[in-house]
């Protein structure tokens, strides 16, 4: 008899989406499942932990390739072997300055592969963290200094809030957790940084109800108990702190768990956690730990 964990729990135990698993499978030969009577894949508490360490090592700046082979041959990595960073750095790079170039052409095909082969071979996570903020980043800088930088800032924003709009909608009737009420600040229209950590969140096993930008906090606690969800979400940068004093009391009376990100976290904190709120800072590795600890998105089973 076949025993094991499906694909779809691996992805949302380690955070790495199938899509992904399975091409690390494909073109490294990281993981060898098992495989149902049907053709399913099936993984062991043994698969679990080699993904988890491959992600370690990812976010510690290695290349995917460098990762898997230091899996696969350990004996060949000398403990006084300095981190293998310049490849990753490199091809973090390389992602960047192609997708700069699809931007300034305006070419959303080119824009299209180069994003989508950055999602087959790294988590989602890391693609935020070391291609899409950075490009954003680039492009918020220059905008002044290129004939077309607004409009390609506005072609980029555009093209990521469709892509992770439709993830969204396409992985969230696929999930099982438990479910989080994620919304902007009132005053709020900046969606993409909130999109990302909805996306991640997703791939943790969490369902999303989304409500996007400039969300009353009035009808929040409503829609919470509606839907019963797990916990409040809220995400903002530069908005102020009397927008949101004003409409905060109505929404402190809800029994959730409350989260608030972005960089109004960061200017906010300390109101932030006097009013019954947990800051979860602009880090979305870092905020999505601090939200699998406090709120997970599984039911802690009780003795």
């Amino acid at each position: 008899m076949n025993t094991g964990i499906p694909i779809r729990q691996l992805s949302e135990l380690t955070g790495v989406a199938a899509t992904t698993l399975r091409a690390w499978e494909r073109r490294y030969g990281l993981l060898s499942p098992q495989r149902t009577s049907k053709g399913h894949r099936l993984y062991s508490q043994d698969d679990i932990a080699l993904v988890n360490a491959v992600v370690v090592q990812l976010q510690s700046g290695m290349s995917i390739s460098e990762a898997v082979r230091r899996q696969r041959q350990p004996e060949k990595t000398q403990p006084q072997d300095a981190p293998v960073e310049s490849s990753a750095k490199n091809q973090w790079l390389t992602f960047q300055r192609r997708l700069l170039h699809a931007i300034g052409r305006f070419d959303e095909a080119r824009l299209d592969a180069c994003y989508n082969e950055a999602l087959s071979q790294y988590p989602f996570g890391l693609v935020s963290e070391a291609l899409i903020i950075p490009t954003l980043t680039s492009l918020g800088e220059q905008w002044q200094q290129r004939p077309n930088g607004i409009a390609e800032e506005h072609f980029f924003t555009v093209y990521l809030r469709n892509k992770l709009g439709a993830r969204l909608h396409h992985e969230t009737s696929r999930k099982h957790g438990r479910r989080l009420l994620i919304a902007c600040l009132p005053g709020e229209l900046h969606e993409i940084g909130v999109l990302l950590f909805t996306i991640e969140a997703l791939g943790h096993g969490y369902r999303i109800l989304y409500l996007g930008a400039n969300a009353p906090l009035a009808i929040l606690s409503a829609v919470a108990q509606k839907i019963d969800a797990a916990a409040i979400v809220l995400s903002g940068t530069t908005v102020p702190l009397n927008a949101i004093e004003t409409q905060w009391p109505e929404l402190e009376k809800n029994h959730r768990p409350l989260f608030i990100g972005g960089q109004f976290s960061t200017q906010h904190a300390a109101w932030i956690k006097q009013h019954h709120a947990t800051p979860l800072g602009s880090d979305t590795r870092k905020a999505i730990d601090t939200l699998l600890r406090i709120s997970p998105p599984h039911q802690q089973a009780t003795s």
